[in-house]
């Protein structure tokens, strides 16, 4: 199974460098962005996103999925192949050294640590959501939370790279939380450092190589704050923030020479940018924005069609989500985009100087309103994520971008940190602002910061944007402000203020240091807050599934007795467990106390719905000392489990013996092992 992972990888990489070589060549890229695996990898997925947008929005079987990706694949490979002499000199570059010891490091040590130990984190959501798809009669129809059969939320119903992933491991007919937790690992452990490369030879052409490599390590530092995208290297989010910058570096280079190629790709990497996370969405949606701003407000011969050319993937995304209401209103939405966007095309070029006073009131009047409604919302009380009381001591510190925590508890060493922790975010922008130049491209991250700052983030539209935009999840907007791009910048602004090269050299290397100094911090204390475990010569681990053999074994026991007991292979049993991974493993079943309802709550979102269950959860992994504090807590068990039709029941074997001996009155034990004992209640008899 690991061999055909591998190979599938391999064969996936050598066609992204393909595709890249091919795209970054047709739009002169080649030589500013030498590395051409990312944004041939990026290519495939927006692709991948376009055709298979039926099969999200009509919830076909996975079949089709499988189908499509095939088809994709072999014309991809037609094409590369057709276009052979474009791409198959592979020459000698020195950076492949340092390219190799990166990715290599950074493998080795995804394979070694346990990147599944903290239950609150969204792989409890994203590998369950490849496994539904996985040989389904219909996909996007199983709540990957729970396991509960029904419409996916719109939401995520339209993030094709879970469904690329679904497709792969049908077609190599292999376990599908391998796949997930593999083959897009390697690839994003390879393509970061391929990124980061490619950004110091954009921004630092002329630079020789050591500092070259200096300055990848620094941005190493910066993009990686925590240890979360080694941990979690398979989860879209990572992918989404490079997937951006390619957008914005594209962006630019169309507007130094708009091509079919160059209007194609942006089309493609936007699609791109929407599959990998529903976050993609909004920041999608913000980017889209802020360079119309640019365009009406900054530049000096604006090109208006190339933001309407960024909002068509968005068009789709907005018709996709009315064919989950009404499939007759998404028809009469499409023929409308099909009619008005060839005739804004022909608005934009016959009369541009009109439609550009007409965007930016647009731009004014969409600002002035997002004001005043957060402002109405602040006087009537109206609930939102973010209030604008709220926004200063929860969200200031994305500003900062760095956490103000510190492993040294040494006084005197603590507060230096704590004072570059503060400033370093400002100074990375402040650096960007100041940074003078006449190409226009840098007056785009300009206003990228600047509106960033204005529209979306601040305490004054907080409330409206958090409520009606983002949700929860509202500081993610701060990847439009701290960005690959901002760094290499911001770091590219200080180094030109050193007049020999001499001083750029000692503040390049003084800086890296600084930025290390913080990663390394930023890393202890990741590593502290989420129990990380490391499985070198980790015997109860199974390597591969990255967890443990025993709830990998607890979890078979359960499937075999229930195609014993059932006789049915798809029945859907309800399993509480005292371990939330049971869902990554072995469907079908439901879980009825997962991860999305301890999330809520604990926020409070409608907490009464839950709170039986939360009950019910507590004492199957709450400490021995329950029997001994309060007893009768267990008097009521058998009734609640069965309020909820728990057929299985997962709980620690090193638990409370009254909790054994309570649910041994109801239900038996079909297996035991040294973590986990496992309990059958029957039904049969009521």
């Amino acid at each position: 199974m690991i061999n055909s992972i591998i190979a599938m990888t391999v064969f996936i990489l050598v066609l992204s460098y393909a595709i890249g070589k091919i795209v970054s060549m047709k739009l002169n890229l080649s030589e500013k962005l030498p590395y051409a695996i990312p944004l041939g990898f990026f290519i495939i997925l927006g692709l991948h996103q376009i055709i298979t947008l039926p099969v999200m929005i009509w919830h076909l079987s996975s079949q089709v999925l499988v189908i499509l990706t095939v088809i994709l694949g072999i014309v991809l490979s037609g094409y590369a192949l057709f276009k052979i002499k474009l791409w198959y000199r592979l020459t000698w570059q020195l950076d492949y050294i340092l390219i190799v010891i990166m990715a290599g490091v950074l493998i080795y040590f995804y394979a070694n640590v346990d990147s599944l130990n903290y239950s609150g984190e969204d792989f409890n959501f994203y590998i369950p959501f490849v496994g539904s798809n996985v040989n389904a009669m219909q996909v996007n129809m199983i709540n990957p939370w729970s396991g509960e059969t029904g419409v996916l939320n719109w939401i995520y119903n339209f993030q094709g790279y879970y469904l690329f992933l679904s497709a792969l491991s049908q077609l190599l007919n292999v376990d599908y939380m391998l796949v997930t937790l593999w083959l897009p690992s390697i690839i994003f452990l390879i393509i970061m450092p391929l990124c980061l490369f490619n950004a110091v030879h954009y921004y630092f052409k002329d630079t020789h190589w050591f500092m070259k490599w200096v300055l990848v390590g620094g941005l190493f530092c910066l993009v990686n704050d925590t240890l979360s995208g080694m941990i979690y290297s398979y989860y879209g989010n990572q992918f989404r923030p490079l997937i951006m910058i390619y957008l914005i570096w594209i962006y630019v280079a169309s507007r130094e020479k708009e091509t079919p190629w160059s209007i194609l790709s942006l089309i493609i990497l936007m699609f791109s940018h929407y599959s990998v996370q529903s976050t993609g969405l909004f920041v999608g949606g913000m980017l889209v924005l802020l360079l119309l701003g640019f365009e009406v407000f900054i530049a000096k011969q604006p090109n208006l069609k190339l933001p309407v050319t960024l909002s068509i993937p968005l068009a789709f995304y907005v018709i996709g989500i009315i064919s989950t209401m009404s499939m007759l209103f998404a028809l009469i939405a499409t023929i409308i985009l099909v009619v008005l966007y060839p005739l804004i095309y022909w608005l934009v070029q016959k009369f541009s100087n009109i439609m550009k006073k007409i965007m930016r009131f647009a731009l004014i009047l969409l600002l002035a309103s997002i004001l005043l409604i957060s402002i109405v919302m602040t006087l009537k009380g109206i609930a939102s994520p973010v209030s604008m009381a709220s926004f200063i001591p929860d969200y200031i510190n994305g500003i900062t971008y760095f956490t103000e925590k510190s492993f040294i508890s040494y006084q005197a060493i603590l507060l230096p940190l704590k004072v570059i922790y503060t400033l370093v975010g400002w100074a990375l922008l402040i650096g960007v602002l100041c940074y003078r130049c006449e190409v226009e491209e840098y007056r785009l991250y300009k206003v990228i910061l600047v509106g960033t700052l204005i529209f979306f983030y601040n305490p004054f539209v907080a409330p409206f944007i958090s409520k009606y935009l983002t949700g929860i999840v509202y500081g993610r907007t701060t990847i439009l402000l701290f960005s690959l791009i901002t760094f290499a910048v911001g770091v590219k602004f200080y180094v030109s203020l050193m007049k020999s090269i001499k001083a750029k050299t000692i503040l390049t290397l003084g800086l890296t240091a600084v930025f290390g100094i913080l990663f390394i911090n930023n890393s202890v204390i990741h590593a502290q807050d989420f129990s990380l475990k490391f499985l070198i010569n980790d015997t109860t681990y199974d390597p591969y599934y990255k967890l443990p053999y025993d709830l990998i074994e607890a979890e078979k026991a359960l499937v075999e007795y229930k195609l014993e007991y059932f006789k049915e292979p798809d029945y859907r049993t309800t399993v509480m467990s005292c371990d939330l991974r049971t869902r990554f493993l072995y469907e079908p079943q439901i879980l009825v106390f997962n991860v999305a309802t301890l999330r809520d709550f604990y926020m409070n979102y409608d907490t009464n719905p839950y709170e039986y269950r939360m009950f019910i959860y507590s004492l199957l992994t709450n400490s021995k000392s329950w029997a001994e504090e309060e007893p009768s807590v267990y008097n009521d068990l058998e009734r609640r489990m069965r309020a909820y039709t728990i057929e299985f029941v997962i709980v620690p074997a090193d638990g409370d013996p009254l909790l054994y001996e309570t649910l041994g009155s109801f239900a038996n034990r079909i297996y035991i092992n040294n973590s986990y004992v496992v309990y059958h209640i029957s039904y049969l008899n009521q």
